[in-house]
C-alpha cells in the first residue's frame, strides 16, 4: 500500500456523483435557490462511521456529525458543502480529510439524507397517518 492510501483500491466498488453548489439564480417567485452542478463521477468505498473511527480521521478538523465515511482517491471537487449520490441515496459532505496533505486520497465524512417515503397512492386511509402533526 503507498504512503497515505488506507484503502486499496479493489475496495472502491461504489460510483458516486459529486454535486457542488453553483451560483445563485433567481427562482421565479421572487426568490433565490442554489442549483448543484456536477464535478463528476468518483469510485469510492462507502461505510457507516463509528466514534472511533471518526476521532481518527477527523482528528484536528470540525466535523459536527457524520454516519458515513466515503473513501476515495483524490479528488479536488469534495468539499465540505458538496453532495454525493449513490444509486438514489444522497450523502452531504460535512468534512474533507486528505491524509497527510498527499494528494493521494480524499476522505468525505457525510451524513446520509434520509426523508420518509409517502404511502403509495391508494392506501386507504394511511395517507391522513401519515401527515406530520
Amino acid at each position: 500500500m503507498k504512503a497515505g492510501q488506507t484503502v486499496p483500491t479493489g475496495e472502491r466498488r461504489h460510483w458516486v456523483d459529486v454535486y457542488n453548489p453553483g451560483d445563485p439564480e433567481p427562482d421565479g417567485d421572487g426568490g433565490w435557490q442554489t442549483p448543484m452542478v456536477s464535478a463528476g463521477a468518483w469510485a469510492v468505498q462507502i461505510r457507516p462511521a463509528s466514534q472511533r473511527e471518526l476521532e481518527r480521521v477527523g482528528a484536528g478538523t470540525s466535523v459536527t456529525t457524520a454516519t458515513h465515511l466515503v473513501t476515495g482517491r483524490y479528488h479536488d471537487g469534495v468539499k465540505a458543502d458538496s453532495r454525493l449520490v449513490f444509486r438514489g441515496r444522497t450523502f452531504n459532505v460535512t468534512g474533507v480529510v486528505v491524509p497527510e496533505e498527499l494528494n493521494v486520497e480524499t476522505i468525505a465524512m457525510c451524513v446520509e439524507v434520509t426523508t420518509p417515503t409517502p404511502p403509495p397512492v391508494g392506501a386507504q386511509g394511511r395517507a391522513a397517518r401519515w401527515a406530520p402533526r
